[in-house]
């Protein structure tokens, strides 16, 4: 019988100082109005996997199955803080040093490689068909995209907060 070598989890091999690592210091994330309850769960679980402060959704939670948002997060979402709360709410909650990102494609945003972003970051992706409000954009620092040269109109939004994430 062939012999597997032990899977590590990631956690492990980040378990030094937050103030050594290359990633930006514990971001907050915010779905605006998904659609998709598998989306809000990866999001938990990306900002599970990042060590996020908090993930917010503004959708409306009664439009979801919370069993098809906890089956996709896995078991972030007994530990990682999410909520489902107002935008005006969020910047209320959220400490105001923080640059508040949209991932979005609008006239105003940058590519992502080409783009530094500040430590203290709120990053906003928005909803899977029509993205995010201008009122909501309007209150953003920064609009960032992500070059994408294949031909699908987009990506999903925890993929793009996660390639955001991790550049």
């Amino acid at each position: 019988m062939e012999e597997h070598n032990k899977t590590i989890p990631a956690y492990e091999y980040f378990s030094g100082s937050r103030e050594n690592s290359p990633m930006i210091k514990a971001p907050y994330l915010v779905g605006f109005d998904l659609g998709n309850p598998m989306n809000h769960g990866a999001l938990i679980r990306l900002g599970a996997n990042i060590g996020a402060h908090k993930v917010f959704f503004t959708s409306d939670p009664q439009r979801f199955s919370m069993i098809k948002i906890q089956k996709t997060a896995g078991s972030s979402h007994t530990y990682m803080p999410f909520e489902f709360v107002s935008f005006e709410n969020i910047i209320k909650i959220v400490p105001g040093d923080y640059h508040w990102i949209a991932i979005e494609t609008t006239n105003e945003a940058t590519s992502l490689y080409e783009t530094t972003l500040p430590d203290k970051c709120v990053f906003i992706a928005g909803n899977e068909s029509y993205g995010i409000t201008d009122n909501v954009l309007h209150h953003c620092d920064k609009h960032v995209y992500i070059p994408s040269p294949g031909k699908t109109k987009s990506i999903n939004i925890s993929h793009a907060m996660a390639v955001t994430i991790f550049e």
